[in-house]
């Protein structure tokens, strides 16, 4: 019987969380996002794929708080015989036509009063400008009490990723150089957050989440504010820290009318993300709008590279209230007396030379360019096809494309993809590996690269080979030669070369690897990273 999901408002899928209330044929199931669909769409192929499986399931992690896919849900129909909505959480329900109209339905209540909310999210907008452009702000940092972090976005159910390991790597060091507990506000809990963190979770209720793409979370950084607001009514806030997300102007409202300090992690601009690596947001000015708010209003933007300053300082942001802070890792859970051992045992791996990579599979992570680069390896050097296999750890939107091309160059078979882990089972993962990969690639639209990858630092406190791109701050942090082998990014061939010389020579991947442990250790640990944010948010608000 042939199974399909298709995947919204999420970026994997919990394939063991769904076989349970699903059915075990779902760890197999071919997975789908909704690009796919638009592009079956776009070349009419979607045509021959009337009812073309017997199965298809929708699914989502967690729908109390995803907006309905009513395009999604009618494409569903579409292409399966028989129709599911799942998530995470509870079994699938059939997607029959009563669930359609109802899902149908509310998004048409939301269509029609759409434009009023516009209007409203207008008036506030215009309100916090005013109180900003009117605000002589100077507000007063007394560290001894607890930093509010704020989590403003609706992602749910993330078990790995670089996001996980940032939140937690600054969350749980804050402490050390603040005189209190933080308390963390969230959608969802995060499994590498210390227990002892205060944590409140914020959800959307069924009257504040809205179906319409583009809408869902303006209406809920209004929503997330009020809660926020409610819940530290009575206490001292020392500052607040908010992980900037599309549409959210929560941080910027509280500091504004709270007179609080305000730090803002600018990891990018989400409307750039969205026109660049998925779908372009709705209302992109309004997006803009709100964006701008945030970074005018922060006393501290901290940003990951040097090339998100550059960014925002032609946007006029002031550059004296910009840190420039790379990524981090925590040395103690990320070291080389980790055992992989099991993870050997469990993927076949025992006595093969393992080239690893771990991500979400990101358009930018470069995963089919190390498929490429593998295929030219094996190419150029039949023998290792024995011997050597290639370890995919993760799970995301460029997953299927990875594997078309392994299937292409004729090593599909030499492949294993682990799918998506915890980030309390990483190390263990990157521990079974021999080499590390990092095969990031650079910006669709020529601008510079401005990522710094969790992955990068994660490798390196390993003590792993490390092959990487020499791509803006990954080539500044790696020195070529000593704590890594750098390739031309993009370029597939300089990659599989540099592969082929780790493959080959033990005795440098163990030369590169003790290198790269000591310049993590002494320069990218998160507790590093978060002490210099307090240190330079003292700075500015003394």
């Amino acid at each position: 019987m042939s199974t399909l999901i298709l995947i919204y408002h999420a970026d994997t899928v919990d394939r063991e969380c769904l076989a349970t209330h699903a059915g075990d044929e779902m760890a197999s199931a071919q997975a789908v996002f909704p690009d796919t669909v638009r592009q079956w769409v776009k070349d009419r192929s979607i045509l021959r794929k009337w009812r073309a499986w017997d199965t298809v399931l929708l699914y989502t992690h967690d729908r109390s708080v995803a907006p309905d896919p009513m395009r999604a849900a009618w494409a569903a129909r579409w292409l399966g015989k028989r129709t599911f909505i799942a998530d995470a959480q509870s079994p699938p329900v059939p997607l029959n036509v009563v669930e359609l109209a109802a899902i149908s339905g509310r998004y048409l209540s939301d269509s029609l009063r759409a434009q009023r909310w516009l209007k409203q999210l207008d008036v506030d907008l215009q309100r916090f400008e005013g109180l900003l452009a009117s605000s002589s702000r100077s507000p007063v940092l007394d560290i001894s009490h607890p930093v509010a972090y704020l989590r403003t976005d609706l992602i749910v159910h993330l078990k790995a990723g670089g996001s996980v390991g940032h939140i937690a790597g600054v969350l749980n060091n804050l402490e050390r150089f603040t005189g209190a507990t933080p308390i963390f506000f969230t959608a969802d809990s995060l499994p590498t957050i210390a227990h002892h963190i205060e944590t409140h979770h914020i959800r959307p209720t069924s009257q504040d989440r809205w179906m319409l793409r583009g809408m869902a979370a303006s209406v809920f950084s209004s929503y997330y504010s009020r809660q926020v607001m409610r819940l530290v009514a009575g206490r001292k806030i020392s500052f607040i820290y908010q992980r900037h997300c599309l549409d959210n102007w929560s941080g910027a409202e509280l500091a504004l009318t709270h007179d609080i300090p305000f730090v803002l992690e600018y990891n990018g601009s989400e409307v750039w993300v969205a026109r660049n690596w998925g779908r372009p947001v709705k209302h992109e000015a309004v997006s803009l709008r709100v964006e701008e708010l945030a970074l005018r209003t922060a006393d501290c933007i901290v940003v990951v590279s040097q090339p998100l300053k550059e960014e925002l300082t032609g946007r006029g942001i002031q550059a004296e209230k910009v840190l420039v802070n790379p990524n981090g890792v925590n040395p103690d859970v990320y070291h080389p007396g980790v055992d992989g051992s099991a993870v050997r045992g469990k993927f076949d791996l025992e006595g093969r030379l393992v080239i690893g990579f771990i991500g979400t599979f990101g358009k930018w992570h470069g995963a089919e360019k190390l498929a490429e680069a593998f295929a030219f390896l094996i190419k150029r050097r039949p023998d290792l096809r024995q011997n050597t296999r290639l370890f995919y750890i993760g799970d995301g939107v460029m997953r299927s494309a990875t594997e078309e091309i392994l299937e292409r160059g004729g090593v599909r078979d030499l492949a294993v993809f682990a799918g998506t882990v915890s980030q309390t089972e990483g190390p263990s993962h990157l521990a079974s590996c021999d080499i590390l990969a990092a095969p990031h690639v650079p910006n669709v639209d020529g601008s510079k690269f401005f990522g710094s990858p969790t992955k990068l630092f994660e490798y390196m406190a390993m003590g792993k080979a490390i092959a990487a791109s020499a791509l803006e701050q990954m080539d500044e942090v790696l020195d070529d030669g000593v704590t890594a082998l750098k390739a031309v990014p993009g370029d597939a061939n300089d990659l599989a070369l540099i592969l082929e010389r780790l493959t080959r020579d033990e005795a440098l991947r163990a030369r590169l690897g003790a290198a790269a442990r000591k310049a993590a250790v002494e320069r990218h640990s998160w507790r590093e990273h978060t002490r210099r944010i307090v240190e330079f948010l003292k700075g500015r608000c003394a």
